[in-house]
Formats: C-alpha cells, structure tokens, sequence
C-alpha cells in the first residue's frame, strides 16, 4: 500500500522522543516540498536557531482550533504560478 501524499505537516515542538524541529528535517529529506508548521512556547536560541535553519513557520502556542485550521489552510494552499 502506497502512502498518500503529505501537503502540510504541523508538529509541536515538544513531543515525547523527538522534537518538532527533528521532524520537520526527517520530513524535509524525505519530502522536500513539503510544507512545515512548528508550534511552539520554546524561546531559547538553538529552537530559534533550529527554524532559521530549517525555513520553517513557527506560530507560538496557545492557538485556538480555529487558529489551527485557517494556518493550515493558508499554508496548504500552492503558491501561486
């Protein structure tokens, strides 16, 4: 069975044995199209360093579901031609 494709990928940046910024770079290697949103409270300078590096959006947390949704629509949409 062949994975669907992936348009946005929207990671938190503290999650359990991984973070969002080692997602987002695994993803990217893999997918290099791939549209990337962090959210985040971390402020500390190898996260900002870390999404510098990567060209990737953070939005800081807390975010509402509506917030959510209308960033990941924005960011899904393809860029126009």
């Amino acid at each position: 069975m062949e994975a669907a494709p992936v348009d946005v990928l929207l990671t938190d940046e503290n999650m359990p044995g991984m973070r969002g910024t080692q997602l987002v770079a695994w993803a990217r290697e893999r997918h290099p199209e791939v549209r990337c949103l962090i959210m985040s409270a971390e402020t500390d300078s190898d996260f900002e360093q870390a999404v510098v590096s990567l060209d990737v959006r953070v939005f800081r947390k807390p975010l509402s579901p509506e917030a959510i949704a209308e960033l990941v629509t924005a960011v899904g949409r393809p860029s126009p031609a």
